[in-house]
């Protein structure tokens, strides 16, 4: 039996040969690839995107994470660490009022959520924060993640950090506050870090695609709205736990990357049907992050039947597929109501 063509991506590039020949030419007349004018550039471009006084390119938004913990070892107690899944927000309000209440470091994960804006800023703004620029997220330099920070000691740690801890990794105004008059100043390590850096090539595809930013968002905010419309006006959006993007103001907008499909009810064997529908479609699907974390191998010594039960719906009940802006209004339109077609028996009492 021949396995169906994929139509339907997680992701795809929208990258046109004007882009290609705007790459080619830099790599034709520019020499200096590694990390250099035009990461600094990327940098300054983005910390102006998302609001933050600081950002920090590195190779892949994993390690902008380590970073942060890197940072949280060498010169913190504690953090509450929260992670903004699948590019839906979090709710930024009520972790401000837990940190100010309890006086506690709060920092995010929005590696899958460059776009989401709350309270009117970027959701990356508001306390120090990952992102990352890999080609299935929502803004993409083939590989590549940010840190964002509003405090200069944390600057100055993440630059040095992501240069094996070298303080030539900080720009010249600020090498003499962290150097070792009894070192060579050109190896002059002033913590323990590694090679985090990434390269001018990245940065500079990364300021292709981030003029393309507000289309992005359009496009993923059409298209979202128009699948959950469909499961909508055919009474099957109960069945589905699908959040509603649509905001009375700009100050709370959404922008996901992948269309999750949730079952509201336990029902594994409706959830593998629809995923072989999926397929079947030529429809690339995806667990819902791993579902229940704690099934891995690496932490199975912590899992307990009952626990994490949140985590152990989505395991069974959910899966995601993509959603970017070489989507059609036909496919998407296909594509639920076949949804639909296979929901509507469950619906009123069949299998």
């Amino acid at each position: 039996m021949n396995t169906p063509t994929t139509t339907w991506k997680l992701n795809d590039s929208q990258f046109t040969l004007i882009d290609r020949a705007k790459l080619a030419w830099f790599v034709l007349s520019d020499n200096q690839w590694t990390q250099s004018k035009h990461t600094a550039e990327f940098e300054c471009k983005m910390a102006q995107f998302v609001g933050s006084k600081y950002a920090v390119f590195v190779a892949n938004g994993s390690l902008a994470n380590t970073l942060i913990a890197m940072y949280l070892r060498d010169k913190h107690v504690a953090c509450v660490f929260v992670t903004s899944l699948l590019g839906f927000n979090i709710d930024i309000n009520n972790l401000l009022w837990l940190r100010d209440k309890y006086q506690v470091t709060v920092m995010i994960d929005n590696c899958e959520n460059t776009l989401g804006i709350s309270n009117g800023k970027n959701v990356s703004s508001f306390v120090t924060s990952t992102t990352s620029t890999y080609f299935g997220h929502q803004l993409q330099s083939v590989e590549g993640g940010f840190v964002f920070t509003n405090d200069p000691d944390e600057y100055e740690y993440f630059l040095m950090a992501r240069c094996h801890g070298l303080v030539r990794g900080l720009p010249e105004s600020l090498r003499q506050k962290h150097s070792n008059p009894d070192v060579d100043s050109r190896f002059d390590f002033s913590l323990l870090g590694n090679n985090f850096r990434n390269t001018d090539i990245h940065a500079f595809i990364g300021m292709l695609d981030l003029k393309r930013v507000n289309q992005y968002r359009a496009q993923r905010e059409m298209f979202y709205n128009l699948f959950r419309s469909i499961l909508n006006k055919r009474k099957v959006l109960d069945m589905f736990i699908m959040p509603n993007i649509i905001t009375l103001n700009n100050d709370e907008k959404i922008y996901p990357f992948c269309i999750p499909i949730i079952l509201k009810k336990h029902n594994p064997a409706m959830r593998d049907r629809l995923i072989k529908i999926s397929h079947e479609m030529g429809v690339e699907t995806r667990p819902i992050c791993t579902g229940n974390i704690v099934r891995q191998t690496p932490f199975k010594n912590n899992y307990r039947s009952g626990a994490f039960d949140g985590a152990e719906h989505l395991h069974h009940n959910g899966f995601y597929i993509g959603l970017h802006g070489l989507l059609n209004k036909f496919q998407v339109e296909k594509f639920a109501e076949t949804l639909v077609a296979n929901m509507m028996p469950l619906k009123f009492g069949g299998q």
